[in-house]
């Protein structure tokens, strides 16, 4: 047969989201002064890993319109350094089916806006934790890495299956036609191992790599 570099297609899959949104029922807890939100609202994940949760408040919700005072007097000097001129907020929780997100500290407020339809706050908390509801146990660990530079990665290679075809990679490596021979074959295996270009390491007895994301 006669071979097309065409025929050779790098799908990534689909387990990995550079971005991620989850809706549900948030509550926000704010100190000076005290008072508690409790309203619909989304928790998203930028492709940087910057989370941000966005409260909507209904006009009519007349428990949450005028429960928390955003805008109040000047704080102590050691809290306007921290939060700004904006109520502290000291307690962050968003659930949804999937689980449930926690912050407790270091919440700024990012924005707040007021219209006819309601209020619409932003709180970036910098430090928090998912708690899924998943029941089932954990196969493979996965840790995102941000700004992580190398003088060069490594020139594209050969892995054997444990690593080709391993369930977390981003581009599994593509089948090679058959029926391939000579000059063919060696270009077909070069086309299908161009995005083979990771950092293979042990722990534990185990094998990692470190693998590029789309770009």
């Amino acid at each position: 047969m006669t071979f097309d570099p065409n025929m050779i297609v790098h799908t990534p899959n689909n387990w990995l989201e550079t971005s991620a949104k989850y809706d549900g029922q948030c509550r926000a807890e704010f100190a000076q002064p005290k008072g508690v939100i409790v309203t619909s609202g989304a928790l998203c994940f930028s492709f940087t890993g910057e989370g941000s949760v966005e409260l909507q408040i209904d006009a009519a919700d007349a428990s949450n319109a005028d429960s928390v005072d955003l805008d109040p007097p000047m704080p102590p000097t050691g809290d306007y350094r921290r939060y700004g001129h904006t109520n502290p907020c000291v307690s962050l929780t968003v659930r949804s089916p999937n689980g449930e997100f926690i912050a407790n500290e270091r919440i700024f407020q990012a924005s707040a806006s007021f219209g006819p339809a309601g209020q619409r706050i932003r709180l970036r908390p910098l430090r928090g934790r998912f708690e899924t509801t998943s029941s089932r146990q954990a196969a493979y660990w996965v840790l995102p890495l941000s700004n992580f530079v190398l003088d060069y990665w490594p020139y594209p290679q050969m892995y054997g299956p444990e690593i080709a075809n391993h369930p977390l990679r981003v581009y599994p490596t593509p089948n090679i036609p058959s029926g391939l021979s000579g000059e063919d074959q060696h270009v077909a295996t070069l086309c299908a191992n161009q995005r083979n270009t990771l950092l293979t390491f042990k722990i534990n007895g185990q094998g990692g790599f470190i693998e590029p994301l789309p770009t």
